[in-house]
């Protein structure tokens, strides 16, 4: 063959070839690494100490009616604490399983059965376990308790507690409050999870109970004798069902850790709080709206900018409402029918009367929680006009006819010192208002 016609006959299988290996390589996408496991003697103080209640078991307690004069259940902060945090851990080895129905009970099924008959099991240690309602009490004795409000009682000390996380191997309580300004604080935050999990080499289980807490006052926290005792209480069950225990195979242990140092380590929380605590400021360019909110007492300092730069000033109640489960709205009602309100807005005495006469409506801001901490607010104001001479009311439409105005919140920034505005002060002249 002539060598010109086998050169000219390869030349695409070479061109080809020649591309394919110049094209350039695909991108290759690599994970970013997996974080590091924490070390297992540290895993549950870390979950325990960024454990929160899910946003439907937090509105679930804040929109529980509560006794007249206290304030919203809310779940205590561990980050609110002082001092130092206290670990305590107890177990139980359980080598043989007790017996029920005939067969030996699954370590589920024994975490269910103490979890149902809590309250029999620590009457031995002089303590009562209560649940607070009857849509409690349903809850706790089914297969799925979190959000069960409950109280124990022991040694004269009562603390309210919740549900906060259950699954079959575990279940975990949050200490809880509504307190109110005949009533003392709780002296502990704390977070208590009981579990069951393999015993291997023992054909039974252990069940455990850890617990993280930090004092509310300037004591040093201590252990709570209930819990041992809850412990003394299942081994005595299980060795009268058949079974058998180890209970000093593995102490008890209780040891008080500096919260400076474990803090940045073990408070990794996944969940945001719904509590409106803190300062919020609109974010129109007005800036028109103001709310100071301390604590759980169920008010709010309610600051309101006009175009003078005159602020009013009220302390109002916050009401909560929740439509949906889960989804909660904050009710601020602003009085339209006091002196303070209809001098802020600049009427006349003539058309104060006037309106007055009307029976005006509150003013309605209703705030519910975005993203990114934010809060999404609407307005339903107060419609007024006057006739031409500006002497008296032409119109008047109420907060409920009004379509709501839009007045997104966030948590102020912090900026330079500005002259001090007019502060008008006023309180509602009657409830509901």
């Amino acid at each position: 063959m002539n060598p010109t016609r086998l050169l000219l006959a390869s030349l695409p299988f070479l061109l080809l070839n020649s591309l394919a290996f110049s094209a350039p390589p695909k991108a290759v996408i690599v994970a970013p690494p997996a974080p590091p496991k924490p070390a297992p003697e540290f895993a549950t103080w870390i979950n325990l100490c960024s454990l929160r209640p899910s946003s439907a078991i937090q509105a679930q307690l804040l929109s529980l009616p509560v006794e007249p004069g206290a304030s919203f259940w809310h779940v205590l902060k561990i980050e609110d604490g002082k001092g130092p945090l206290l670990l305590d851990q107890s177990s139980l080895v359980i080598t043989k399983m007790p017996i029920q129905d005939g067969k030996p009970l699954e370590a589920n099924a024994l975490l269910s059965y103490v979890r149902k008959h809590l309250g029999e099991l620590v009457q031995g240690s002089q303590s009562t376990f209560t649940l607070h309602g009857d849509g409690d009490k349903a809850l706790w004795d089914s297969e799925a308790p979190a959000g069960a409000l409950a109280t124990l009682e022991t040694a004269g000390n009562k603390s309210a507690l919740v549900v906060s996380e259950a699954a079959a191997d575990h279940f975990t309580f949050s200490s809880v409050e509504a307190s109110s300004t005949a009533s003392t604080q709780s002296p502990l935050i704390w977070q208590r999870s009981i579990s069951v999990q393999e015993a291997t080499p023992f054909e039974g289980c252990i069940l455990a109970t850890h617990a993280v807490a930090r004092a509310t006052g300037d004591k040093v926290p201590a252990a709570s004798p209930v819990w041992g005792g809850l412990l003394t209480a299942v081994a005595d069950f299980v060795q009268k069902n058949g079974g058998a225990v180890e209970a000093t195979m593995l102490p008890s242990v209780t040891t008080i850790a500096s919260w400076e140092t474990v803090q940045p380590k073990f408070h990794q929380p996944k969940v945001a709080w719904l509590d409106l605590n803190g300062s919020w400021q609109s974010t129109d360019p007005s800036k028109r709206f103001r709310l100071e909110i301390s604590g759980w007492t169920g008010k709010c300092e309610f600051i309101e900018r006009n175009a003078r730069g005159q602020e009013l000033k009220m302390t109002l109640p916050i009401k909560v409402e929740m439509e949906k489960p889960g989804e909660l709205k904050y009710i601020i009602a602003r009085p339209n029918n006091t002196k303070e309100t209809l001098e802020y807005y600049g009427f006349p005495d003539a058309v104060r009367g006037e309106i007055l006469s009307r029976v005006p409506e509150p003013s309605i801001l209703t705030l519910t929680p975005a993203k990114g901490g934010k809060l999404n607010g609407l307005w339903s104001g107060i419609s007024i006009t006057k006739d031409p001479s500006g002497k008296h009311l032409k119109e008047m439409k109420q907060p409920s006819e009004a379509k709501p105005k839009p007045y997104p919140f966030a948590p102020p920034k912090a900026t330079p010192e500005t002259p001090a505005p007019t502060v008008l002060k006023a309180q509602p002249s009657a409830p509901g208002l």
